[in-house]
Formats: C-alpha cells, structure tokens, sequence
C-alpha cells in the first residue's frame, strides 16, 4: 500500500459550546455571597441559555434538562437542591445481574450522584442543602449523571434488556447526509481492510494497530452515531489499547471493521440522529493546550523524516489528528489547520503526505501570543 487514507469532510454542524470563561465566576461569587438559587441559575446559564426558555412559569424553581437518552429534573425547595433523573426500568429477567452493574457504578463512575432502586426502576438521585450546593460540584453531579447516562444507556439495554423510563426526542439525519455517511463507512472499511492485508505478511502489528484506530476514528469524525453503532465503535476504540499482544488486538478490530463493512444500509441509518446535548462528552482543548500535547509528537516525526521513515511518521501523526478530534472540542483555528493537512495528504504518496503533516505539526506550535486558558469550570 504505497499511499495515505482518503480524507472524507463532516457533513453535519459542530454544536460545541464554548463556556465563557467570566461565566463561572459569576456563578460562583453568587453562591458566596449567599445567593444559593441565583448561583444555580448563572451555572445553568453558563452552560446552556436555553433552559431559562423551558422553564414553567408556575415553578420558577425547576428546570428540565435533556441529555442524550437522559432527562435531568434540578428543583430546589426551602433550603434543599434535588437532582433527579430516571434511568431504566427491570427487565422481568437479568434483574440481578443488572442490579450488580448499578452498584459497581456507584462505586467507580459516579463520585456524588448516585443510582437508586424506586419501584423497580433506576434513577440517578442527589440531594443536599442548598448552602453545599457550590457550583463546581453541581456542576460535576450533572456530568456525571450526562456521561454515565448516554453511555451505559444503550450497553444495558442490548446486556440485559432493559427498557428506558422516558423515551428521549431524536431527529433523524437527513436521507442525503445518512446515504452520504454510509457510502464513507464502506469505503473508509474498504480501504482499511486493503491497508491490513498489505502489512499482515511483514507482522507489522504495530502499523496495524494505527490503520485501525484511524479508520474507527474517522467514521466517528465523519457520522457522530449514536446507539449500536456508537457503541460498538467506541468499544472497538478501546479495546486497541487493551494490555494484550497486538496480534490479538489487531485480530479484534480486523472483526470489528468487517462488522461495519457488511452492515446493511438500514441498521446504519438507525444509528444516525441528532441528540440534544448539555454536558458535552468531549474537553474544549484551548490552542495553549493542542501546542503542549504535539511537542513531544513534533520531536518525534522530524526524527521519523529525518530517517526517511515517511510511513511510520504518516501513521503516527495522522493517528493523533483523529484522535484529537475524537477526543476533544478543537480550537476553529487548529480544527482549520488538521483539515487542511488530512486534505491535502488525503490519497498521496507516504513521503509527500510525511512533508504535509510534518509542515501542520510546525504551524501547531507555533505561538504568536502567549495564552493560559483552561477549561473555565475547572479553573474556577
């Protein structure tokens, strides 16, 4: 295989939100200064405007949040904050086992919320005083429920047959961006499979391993699925970095790939809607950021080129450019620059690819001004 992976563009809009970087500390200067109900309000506007348009003006003190397959009910009454959000009903079978899953997450995914059992139905429950209410941990409550929701959501569903409490409002993708989706999984599959069978005789597990993680990550660039096929590819993610020999890994994925390859156009198309979202999954990764996590990167693909080792660098970096995509909110700027260098490579030699992205690591670290933002929630 003597040339890069085809680049396919994203068809549907960013939806990312940048919080502002004041909007915490209004939030937070409310709450110490006693103003616990106003504290709350300026945190959820921080993270979403919105929510003021749902509220009912009969309970001035409520709000419904929609996350993913997850609806957040925030009320506060006296001096008391109550956080609710039902989850899933018991199946008549697998109960226990179910069960047992939920107390292992309250034990190792969730810090503050918790999961509870009320008439047979799970429910994501926090209550406390209204004075204890800061705003970092409310805010850290909420994404817990929001993360832990959306993803074990779908998981205990197809494990143990679960059903949802509340069913969640999804918009299907267009015909046009779902047949547009489809056509990129079976050629970016295609051209995986080819890539695999080219270095399978040399047991190049490692190059391997990097042409898989590229292709799981670039479906999920190119569609943001949700249900079966989100799970399914992000478990595939995961499990490339699994402590076992590569040649298992590399097997695995190899699976996985075909899996996606051989699906029909129907059980994709299931997997392709819009969700509304208020705890992003994702970091916004500040340029300050991007430039400290590609040092090292830099360092080492000016060695790979100084090497002539265009393929192993070409793999590397461009393994890193998906991963920060699937990893974080980018930056317009940087979102700009790895665009245009996967552009631009996309179906060229290794050796001019190499020049592309070694050219886009260059401009990543440079640094016209100096900046120290962080993500202003956790800064707070």
């Amino acid at each position: 295989m003597k040339q890069t992976f085809t680049f396919h563009p994203c068809p549907l809009p960013c939806n990312a939100r940048k919080i502002p970087a004041s909007a915490p500390d209004v939030s937070i200067e409310a709450f110490e200064n006693g103003q616990y109900q106003e504290a709350l309000c300026a945190l959820l506007d921080s993270i979403d405007k919105n929510l003021r348009n749902r509220q009912v003006p009969e309970a001035p003190n409520e709000f419904t949040i929609h996350h993913g397959p997850v609806t957040i009910y925030i009320r506060w009454d006296g001096e008391m904050l109550h956080i609710h959000a039902p989850f899933l009903e018991l199946p008549d079978r697998n109960r226990l086992p179910l069960m047992r899953q939920a107390a292992i997450l309250n034990f190792n995914d969730l810090d503050l919320a918790r999961l509870c059992l009320e008439d047979n139905r799970l429910h994501f429950v926090y209550h406390c005083p209204l004075a204890f209410s800061h705003p970092r941990k409310v805010y850290q409550i909420l994404e817990e429920i929001c993360l832990v929701g959306s993803r074990y959501d779908y998981e205990f569903q197809k494990q143990f047959h679960a059903q949802r409490i509340i069913s969640p409002h999804f918009i299907p993708y267009s015909a046009e961006d779902s047949a547009y989706i489809y056509d990129v999984i079976q050629e970016s599959t295609r051209e995986c499979l080819d890539q695999l069978r080219y270095f399978e005789t040399s047991r190049k597990f490692q190059e391997m391993r990097h042409i898989l993680a590229i292709t799981l990550m670039k479906i999920i660039y190119v569609a943001h699925p949700q249900g079966e096929l989100r799970h399914k590819i992000k478990k595939a993610i995961r499990n490339l970095d699994r402590d076992l020999p590569l040649s298992l890994i590399v097997a695995d994925g190899r699976q996985t790939v075909k899996e996606l390859l051989n699906a029909p156009m129907r059980e994709i198309a299931d997997s392709l809607y819009h969700i509304e979202t208020f705890i992003p999954e994702k970091q916004y990764a500040y340029t300050s950021d991007i430039r400290e996590r590609y040092r090292e990167c830099h360092r080492q693909a000016t060695a790979r080129f100084e090497a002539g080792e265009y393929r192993q660098l070409c793999l590397e970096v461009m393994h890193r450019f998906y991963a920060s995509y699937y990893k974080y909110y980018l930056p317009e700027e940087t979102d700009s620059l790895l665009k245009t260098a996967l552009q631009e490579s996309s179906g060229q030699s290794w050796e001019t690819t190499a020049s592309i992205l070694l050219e886009a690591l260059e401009l990543l670290l440079e640094n016209p001004k100096k900046t120290t933002q962080t993500d202003p929630i956790i800064a707070a």
